[in-house]
């Protein structure tokens, strides 16, 4: 009998070993796309609709910017996010050697559009802006460098055991799920705002519950119910989203 417990924990050990090899090897896994036809503008009026989308819509000083309760717009990242993979950590956004700088304008719309980081793996799916237009990419791509730089460097991901294994074997990028449009018109219509909704705001990604763990939506859409945990000056808030319908 010892024996074979014996057999049984040796075993045991040599497959636990291998797996966390195996999870090691495929923490830095490269992922391949094209590369879209996207090259920022400097006409005022493009930065303009730009600018209207990162402030507005697309609401990306919600994570990018420098925390809630701040009046500043720069997009100089570094606020942590603690979820159950991890602390994740946002980007600085701004034209500086610590921020976009140094990306081609094509490496950070594949980044958009792809989920593809610069070096080849999988962005965390929490900015799907897949089905954004390319002349909304462009306008986006073109405020961002139009901002002023701000040098912040930001801390790399922390990933835990459980984060090193849903990068090793479940993350993926994503893409668009259907035809990207290469101009949206804006008006009044229920189309346009849907585009708003889907393509550029991303309710759902708050408005729909969802697995923390592998970022899956699993609640009905914008039927809210997704909890938010939040921390300000007096402690740890928790929120949960209402229901859009």
């Amino acid at each position: 009998m010892k024996k074979v417990l014996k057999y049984i924990g040796v075993t045991m050990l040599v497959m636990l070993t291998a797996l966390f090899i195996i999870v090691q090897l495929r923490q830095n896994r490269q992922f391949s796309s094209e590369f879209p036809a996207i090259q920022a503008s400097t006409d005022t009026t493009i930065i303009a609709r730009g600018r209207q989308l990162v402030l507005g819509a697309a609401h990306c000083t919600n994570c990018h910017g420098a925390g809630q309760g701040s009046a500043s717009t720069a997009l100089s990242g570094g606020q942590k996010f603690e979820i159950p993979i991890g602390d994740i950590y946002a980007p600085n956004l701004t034209p500086s050697e610590s921020g976009i700088l140094y990306k081609s304008d094509e490496a950070l719309a594949r980044a958009l559009r792809y989920g593809i980081k610069t070096d080849g793996t999988a962005l965390f799916d929490f900015m799907p802006f897949h089905n954004t237009s390319d002349a909304d990419l462009v306008a986006i791509l073109s405020y961002l460098r139009a901002q002023p730089p701000v040098n912040n460097i930001v801390p790399k991901n922390s990933m835990n055991l459980l984060g090193k294994v849903v990068r090793a074997f479940l993350l993926k990028p994503a893409g668009p799920s259907e035809k990207v449009p290469a101009f949206v018109q804006q008006d009044t219509t229920e189309s346009y705002g849907a585009y708003l909704a889907n393509s550029i705001a991303n309710c759902q990604g708050c408005h729909t519950n969802r697995d923390l763990v592998t970022g899956a939506f699993i609640g009905v859409r914008y039927a809210g119910g997704f909890t938010m945990e939040t921390k300000t000056d007096t402690g740890t808030v928790f929120i949960t989203s209402p229901d859009l319908r």
